[in-house]
């Protein structure tokens, strides 16, 4: 026996606009004893050019941009650009790239070039 299955329409873009698809990784820092962050860079299939930082929950707790709060470090917040893996490996970020494309997050994961803070 088949099962149907609904979904609500706010699961369906029906602009008929193009969905922008992830065609290449244009730039990534060194892979080796990252000091702080990888910063990625990526191109769409629409041209544009966007980027975004990953970052393992070891280098995210040794940040210098950390504040004491009353009950604890405040380490960092307002990064949704930001993406935390397990480790640095070329496979490791074009698969989690891969994945974010696949749940329709990629682009509010990351940033266009042009809106990086410098």
């Amino acid at each position: 026996m088949e099962k149907v299955r609904w979904y609500p329409c706010y699961c369906f873009d029906n602009t008929g606009q193009e969905v922008p698809m992830l065609t290449r990784i244009l730039h990534c820092d060194s892979l080796e004893k990252p000091a702080d962050w990888i910063e990625v860079e990526i191109e769409l299939s629409n041209g544009q050019q966007r980027w975004c930082l990953f970052i393992t929950p070891e280098l995210l707790a040794v940040q210098s941009n950390k504040v004491f709060m009353e009950n604890g470090w405040l380490l960092m917040y307002d990064t949704p650009h930001m993406i935390i893996v397990d480790s640095f490996n070329k496979e490791i970020i074009e698969s989690t790239l891969k994945y974010i494309q696949s749940q329709g997050a990629l682009l509010a994961c990351t940033k266009p070039i042009d809106a990086r803070e410098d």
